[in-house]
């Protein structure tokens, strides 16, 4: 459990201090995390790490939304909700 924890959210924490120091020299740029609804609503046949993991990164994520400036952005994707809004969208004939 814990080695798929470190490897699902720890990656993204680790990455964001690489990167960071770049978007901040610059004052621009995006801090992209995709996540899943298992980090509300775990599914039963998944595994608790997972679920918990994603839990972490949705959380980690908000947090450092806290504490970037203006010019930074962090957008938290949902796959599955964006999948079932596309759908929608061609459903109903939206651009």
């Amino acid at each position: 459990m814990a080695a798929s924890a470190r490897t699902e959210s720890f990656s993204a924490v680790r990455l964001d201090r690489a990167l960071l120091p770049g978007m901040l020299d610059q004052a621009k740029g995006v801090i992209i995390h995709i996540t899943s609804i298992q980090r509300q609503l775990p599914l039963p046949d998944a595994t608790i790490a997972y679920a918990a993991a994603k839990a972490a990164l949705s959380n980690y994520s908000k947090g450092l939304s806290k504490y970037l400036p203006v010019e930074l952005r962090r957008v938290l994707l949902l796959p599955q909700a964006l999948r079932h809004c596309l759908v929608l969208r061609l459903l109903v004939g939206l651009p």
